[in-house]
């Protein structure tokens, strides 16, 4: 009889165990997920960053060309009176 529950104890440890074993298996696969995910996502945000930094430069250099152009017609102007 003691033998038996000893047994018994003895099994559901082993099946406690297997269950801790299982559900850390499942946390790594999740967290493996979501970095994935993460590093998806930091990516992305860097690509889009970038683009906004490329319009933001080409603005930048529109608006000095636009400027110089204004400047130079008010140059030309002064120069004909």
């Amino acid at each position: 009889m003691v033998k038996r529950k000893a047994l018994e104890e003895l099994e559901k440890e082993r099946v406690k165990e297997m269950q801790r074993k299982a559900k850390q298996a499942r946390t790594r696969e999740e967290l493996d997920h979501a970095n994935q995910e993460l590093k998806a996502y930091k990516l992305e945000l860097a690509k889009k960053e970038g683009e906004e930094r490329k319009r933001q430069e080409n603005y930048a250099q529109q608006k000095e060309r636009v400027d110089q152009l204004k400047k130079d017609r008010e140059e030309q102007r002064f120069k004909e009176k």
